[in-house]
């Protein structure tokens, strides 16, 4: 799925991660340029590690709200 450059924010991400709780087919998710924040980050790999099990490749480049300290979560 490429969400690429749709000026998703934190809020926005919300309504994907209740979809990411259920799905299991989707392997790639490019939600790079966008207005994720670490916030959003957490809440990504929140429903990642407890509910989907299928996604293979995340890609969230070119957000500049995502800082160091989102990076823990995400080698988890």
């Amino acid at each position: 799925l490429d969400v690429r450059g749709n000026g998703i924010t934190t809020e926005g991400l919300k309504s994907l991660c209740q979809s990411l709780k259920t799905n299991r087919t989707l392997i790639s998710l490019n939600m790079g340029s966008n207005r994720i924040d670490d916030e959003g980050v957490q809440l990504l790999t929140d429903v990642l590690v407890e509910s989907n099990y299928t996604l293979q490749h995340l890609y969230l480049d070119r957000n500049p709200s995502i800082t160091d300290s989102s990076i823990e979560s995400l080698i988890y």
